[in-house]
């Protein structure tokens, strides 16, 4: 589920960070969704 998603994500955060950074504007904030 979500969560499974998130901690799969979490590791690499150097990257969706950046995709989610650049779709949202935030840096970590596409996980609070995900939480």
């Amino acid at each position: 589920g979500l969560l499974t998603e998130g901690f799969f994500w979490i590791p690499s955060l150097s990257g969706p960070t950046t995709i989610a950074a650049r779709q949202n504007g935030s840096g970590i904030s596409w996980l609070f969704p995900f939480v």
